[in-house]
């Protein structure tokens, strides 16, 4: 291990992945996606994750390929991170981890480590990626080469909170496996910043843990924020009045729920539990109730808008932010989507304006157009879904009509 490493899936994670590497050993990063390796060939980042970690200069000295049999023999460890997603029915969608443990098998060498990053439900990598690995390659893991588990922790959009910033979980087949995978992220990560776990199912439900928290606890907030519109009471002076206890958590509040992290994991479990007959009970689910609530704000917010606007169904109503969370380019299962979709059913004329998001990506995922230039005017409605100060940045009043109404989700005008 050490020649120089291939990271597979050049996303938000890989391409940061890659930058934290590249200041100490040859990097190559492999992706499907044509245009965006492209641009990274011209120094062009859409992901923002070069401008993230202030590393213009590093870019340079990263290889991009498109092919994973362009990356030469000298490469003898992968870093597979590429999307884990669920599809229409919430049912985990494992087709791209596959196809990457077939891509990696079939340039697998003696001797190689393979480290998976993607979020996955317990035993995944032991029981679908490895037997992958084994059958395109012909080569047999523990024997002949290695294999981790290192799940992706990262904070889209939050300073600070990059990959050399937060702790990283490593974790092996096997206990020669876990020493490599170790030794790979000692190489950008001190000992104090790494912390092994003793099997990759330890691994793979701890980073599915940290999401399932997150989405729990933003859905009670959620639910205040329901019961404190509901009798008119503010929900803000309950927040603030609560927090004054010392183990309050002052760090959940309530919003909207997407990306490809705490909107998606929690389905993992629970797919991964409703298999168990035994074991699994929907009456007692808190996961799934969560995840009902969480799934209901954009409609909430909707109805919000109808009842402003006298539920007549006419009208233009702008959405000022469509990224998924706070301060980053992500547009990614973003719930401001579902809030364009609810509005356009009710009859409005729907404008999206996000100056940060990456619009590009977007129009593929979405087939919207994201407004970037200049805020609308005229607009009957306002709907600020993001508490991101940056998105206030026209006059407000100039941009509604004499009559018209804010829906300030976040409180981002307080700010």
């Amino acid at each position: 291990m050490g020649k120089s490493i291939c990271v597979v899936g050049c996303g938000y994670v890989g391409l940061q992945l890659a930058l934290a590497f590249q200041k100490h050993i040859q990097v190559y990063c492999v992706d499907i996606n044509d245009a965006r390796i492209e641009g990274f060939k011209k120094g062009i980042d859409n992901t923002g994750t070069v401008a993230f970690c202030n590393a213009e200069e590093e870019f340079e000295s990263i290889k991009f390929e498109t092919d994973i049999h362009a990356v030469p023999t000298c490469v003898d460890t992968f870093i597979v991170c590429v999307p884990t997603p669920v599809d229409e029915t919430h049912a985990p969608n494992l087709t791209a981890i596959k196809n990457a443990s077939k891509s990696v098998a079939n340039v697998l060498k003696k001797g190689d480590l393979v480290v998976f990053e993607s979020t996955v439900a317990p035993f995944t990598t032991e029981k679908v990626c490895i037997p992958i690995l084994e059958k395109e390659s012909g080569l047999k893991c523990g024997e002949n080469f290695q294999v981790g588990f290192s799940p992706e922790r990262l904070q889209p959009g939050t300073k600070g909170r990059g990959i050399l910033e937060i702790v990283k979980l490593v974790s092996g087949y096997d206990k020669e496996s876990l020493e490599q995978v170790y030794k790979l992220y000692n190489i950008i990560l001190p000992d104090d910043m790494l912390h092994c776990c003793n099997t990759m199912a330890e691994a793979e439900l701890s980073k599915i843990m940290e999401n399932v928290n997150r989405d729990v606890n933003i859905a009670l907030m959620n639910y205040f924020k329901l019961v404190c519109d509901r009798y008119g009471i503010d929900y803000e002076n309950v927040f603030n009045a609560a927090a004054t206890k010392f183990n309050f958590n002052q760090n959940v509040t309530y919003g909207m729920v997407g990306g490809h992290c705490i909107g998606v994991d929690p389905y993992y479990l629970i797919d991964f539990c409703q298999k168990d007959k035994q074991f699994y009970d929907e009456q007692k689910d808190i996961l799934l109730a969560s995840r009902r609530i969480n799934e209901y704000m954009p409609y909430y917010l909707a109805k919000k808008v109808h009842k402003a606007l006298g539920e007549s169904g006419e009208g233009k109503v702008t959405i000022v932010g469509f990224t998924f969370k706070e301060y980053c380019s992500d547009t990614r299962n973003t719930k401001a989507y579902d809030l364009y979709k609810y509005l356009l059913d009710f009859g409005y004329d729907v404008a999206i304006y996000d100056p940060k998001a990456d619009a590009t990506e977007a129009k593929i995922l979405y087939d919207v157009d994201v407004l970037q230039e200049e805020m609308p005017s005229n607009n009957n409605c306002i709907v600020f879904t993001l508490g991101d100060t940056e998105l206030v940045d026209f006059d407000v009043d100039e941009k509604l009509t004499k009559d018209g109404v804010i829906i300030d989700f976040k409180n981002v005008l307080s700010k």
